[in-house]
């Protein structure tokens, strides 16, 4: 394994009273060469991602993070130097933890050949696939449900959907050709009460909203949403609040914001361009984002740009929250990511172009700008570690590496708050983080003492408690169970009843 040595920037900005620190880590020197971090996923206390190196090309590399992070080669998978195709792109939804594993997608000799990898934290080894031998099975849209992993490869007329299990290395074909070969990124997959759920495809429906329930042969028509043959292509599913949101288009209402509960038909929340005309613009798989109770997207209303809208859940109002370029462009927020009580968003105005955004959910909107002068920074991909914020841009002296957002005067949750103890007397650790299911929380206890564990939603509400118990010194793995809790964050703290001990967040995706 290789470490890579980077150059470090860093700028303090301050914004409505709060300061946030953008550290900036050059995996690719020169100005004109590009890292192009991908695919940020965290797997036991590091942060994977895909990167191009001068050496390597591509691959899959780790940070353990830390103020001063160094950045380590996992596997030169495909040997040689070219970074310009990129074939394993974020797009495809190439990287998950599952069970304990880090399952990824790497090119293994040419654009047309990639294969699934699995890491157990040791070795990273290509999966055989048995069902499709001597095939090239170009998997994608790795989604993770009840501790196996589902995944799409290429099939005689379309995508087949597969599974495979960790622990017992066995993997399967599920369904042969239930996807549309012409089907795009958005048609992304996503695990939702027991059930996956993705955009499928049969000639008498055209592509339309699809499920599959584990240990079933085929998957099933949920709703027809544009009634016939004619294509809804719903895409960029996103969980929030006990419900499926996702974009499809309908004759009569064009493309708009639709939300499924998993019993009822699928329901139509917006219709910010009335009639057939298009609402809702959707460029990445994550331009949907939960936040204070509305869900955020990018809409427009057929005659001015798309600009920043909101769905608000409790009073099913659709809002216009902020025009940032007036007239017919638009500045098409993309890439929304809430993040310690703020909402993250690169969007494009007249005269900074594509730069990093942020919004309190009260006053207006502000702009950092990452590459001064008229040249978009392009921030890409926000992804939460250690308390941070991880991120793809475009600077002056770099070109496009990595980036880090620290938040450093988000007050704490005060709502069950515990004073931290001065003296720390253990450190945690949860992981995988993001999960789709239960999380461990990995504690170095310094001296025996005994201590209850209370895990809480974002309102403050205790959702699950671990009674306070005696523990002695060494490491402690505890699970946290939130494989049924709805999606979202949520708050763990480890206390003896008068101090916090402990605490952090945990993510259900």
């Amino acid at each position: 394994m290789k470490n890579i040595t980077l150059l470090l920037s860093m700028l303090i900005v301050y914004m409505s009273g709060y300061a946030q620190i953008i550290e900036k880590f050059e995996i690719y020197p020169g100005p004109s060469d590009h890292g192009m971090p991908i695919a940020m996923t965290p797997f036991k206390g590091k942060l994977y991602f895909y990167a191009c190196t001068p050496a390597a090309g591509q691959e899959m590399m780790y940070t353990s993070g830390g103020a001063a992070p160094t950045f380590t080669l996992l596997k030169d998978v495909y040997p040689g130097t070219d970074c310009g195709a990129h074939v394993t792109t974020w797009l495809n939804h190439p990287a998950a933890v599952v069970n304990g594993y880090l399952a990824f997608i790497a090119r293994t000799s040419s654009i047309a050949n990639a294969e699934l990898y699995v890491y157990d934290g040791v070795s990273p080894a290509k999966l055989a696939h048995a069902s499709s031998p001597g095939t090239d099975p170009n998997p994608e849209n790795l989604t993770v449900l009840n501790n196996l992993l589902y995944y799409t490869t290429s099939g005689s007329a379309g995508r087949d959907l597969h599974v495979y299990n960790p622990l017992t290395d066995a993997e399967n074909l599920l369904v042969s050709n239930f996807q549309n070969p012409g089907a795009y990124f958005g048609s992304n997959m996503v695990a939702f009460n027991g059930k996956l759920y993705t955009m499928g495809y049969s000639s008498a429906t055209g592509s339309e909203l699809y499920s599959y329930t584990p240990g079933h042969t085929a998957t099933v028509l949920v709703h027809d949403i544009n009634p016939g043959t004619g294509n809804s292509n719903p895409q960029s599913f996103y969980v929030y609040n006990s419900k499926l949101y996702f974009v499809a288009t309908t004759a009569a209402n064009g493309t708009e914001l639709w939300s499924y509960d998993g019993t009822n038909p699928p329901t139509r929340l917006t219709d910010v361009n009335p009639g057939a005309g298009n609402g809702v613009s959707l460029i990445m798989p994550d331009d949907l984002a939960g936040y204070k109770n509305a869900i955020y997207f990018s809409g427009t209303d057929g005659t001015n740009g798309n600009e920043l809208y909101k769905y608000d859940i409790i009073t099913g109002n659709t809002s216009l929250v902020f025009e940032f370029r007036a007239g017919a462009d638009g500045g098409t927020p993309v890439c929304l990511k809430a993040y310690k009580g703020k909402l993250y968003m690169s969007v494009d105005d007249s005269v900074e172009h594509e730069e990093l955004w942020v919004y309190d959910g009260t006053n207006p909107p502000q702009m950092t700008v990452l590459y001064p002068g008229n040249v978009s920074g392009m921030p890409f991909e926000f992804t939460e570690f250690q308390g941070d914020l991880y991120f793809r841009a475009l600077d002056t002296a770099m070109g496009r590496e990595l980036f880090r957002i620290r938040d450093t005067t988000t007050p704490p949750d005060t709502s069950t708050y515990i004073p931290t103890i001065a003296t720390p007397q253990m450190q945690a650790m949860v992981y995988p983080n993001p999960t789709h299911d239960a999380a461990t929380l990995e504690l170095t206890i310094y001296q025996p003492q005994t201590f209850g564990i209370t895990l809480s939603d974002v309102y403050g509400r205790t959702v699950h408690t671990i009674p306070a118990q005696p523990y002695n010194t060494g490491t402690q793995r505890i699970t946290l169970p939130i494989q049924s809790l709805p999606a979202g964050m949520y708050y763990y703290r480890v206390s003896n009843g008068k101090v916090q001990l402990a605490g952090g967040k945990v993510m259900k995706e």
